[in-house]
């Protein structure tokens, strides 16, 4: 079995659960224990049960939560694969990376892991989705770029590439006056929404403000069917698996940035003049203030 502490738990309140709790037992006791890559709405999907009722297992279990039920999974998983190392190799089971490996061999295989997450993510784009999110930010009043903790970062990444190009991008840092923000949106505006997991709480307040009025919404994630999905009118799927214990890995930024930079060059494909003149303004600007 995958893990013993999670199993142990589900046994111990087994005859305490509803029929459908008991549905997710006995999915995850058929050692379906991969949830990786599984957002809550997915695993609810497999259960036939409603994102609500995994909250509530979760809970019964002693979890806060989906995410710290799979973050106690992944510890577990994680303890279980390091005692089966040999303690010759002690092997970070994420990147696969050895305490031994030479700076060389490192830089080696986490290429490779660089490599892998933009094939993936070349794999899961919608190239259909690309150009309808260029189109959308193309006709905006205002682009918020918007995102919360590593995913905030990649949406300054995505404010700071397109500002060579276009005046109408801006990004908050501050969550709360991202929802103020979004309470003033219209419908000529859009909110571009970064969030790997595509499930925070705060990206419902954001997101549910942002439709209320009418603004349209692009959402970059990993997940197809996250809660975020069903506030978005366009989503761009990002490669890279990230552990629940590797929140903010590089490797899942580059592959975001990745997506940003096909949609920035399809933007600038719909305009080129004005996109040409406003980066030979911006770079302008800029080259005085170099050496």
């Amino acid at each position: 079995m995958a893990c013993l502490e999670i199993p142990n738990r589900i046994t111990e309140k087994y005859n305490k659960m509803t029929k459908s709790e008991k549905r997710i037992a006995d999915y995850l006791m058929q050692k379906k224990w991969d949830l990786e890559l599984m957002s809550i709405t997915d695993l609810a999907e497999q259960c036939s049960v409603a994102d609500s009722t995994i909250f509530r297992f979760c809970k019964k279990l002693g979890y806060g939560g989906y995410n710290d039920f799979k973050i106690a999974l992944a510890k577990e998983q994680g303890r279980i694969q390091r005692n089966n190392a040999s303690t010759e190799e002690e092997v970070d089971t994420h990147i696969n990376v050895t305490v031994r490996d030479s700076v060389q061999t490192t830089g080696q295989k986490l290429m490779s892991l660089y490599g892998s997450a933009l094939e993936q993510t070349q794999e899961l784009l919608n190239f259909e989705n690309v150009e309808a999110a260029a189109r959308i930010l193309n006709q905006a009043d205002r682009v918020y770029c918007f995102g919360q903790g590593g995913s905030q970062i990649t949406a300054m990444e995505a404010w700071g590439r397109f500002i060579t190009v276009s005046r109408h991008f801006e990004t908050i840092q501050d969550t709360h006056m991202q929802v103020l923000t979004a309470s003033m949106l219209t419908e000529r505006d859009v909110v571009w929404f970064f969030s790997y997991s595509g499930s925070t709480k705060d990206m419902v307040d954001i997101l549910g403000q942002a439709r209320e009025h009418r603004a349209k919404v692009i959402l970059v994630t990993r997940y197809a069917k996250s809660p975020a999905t069903q506030y978005a009118d366009v989503v761009l799927l990002c490669g890279s698996n990230e552990s629940p214990l590797q929140s903010g890995t590089i490797v899942a930024k580059i592959s975001q940035l990745f997506v940003i930079d096909m949609v920035y060059q399809e933007y600038i494909r719909i305009s080129p003049e004005i996109c040409e003149s406003n980066r030979d303004r911006t770079s302008q600007a800029m080259s005085s203030r170099l050496l």
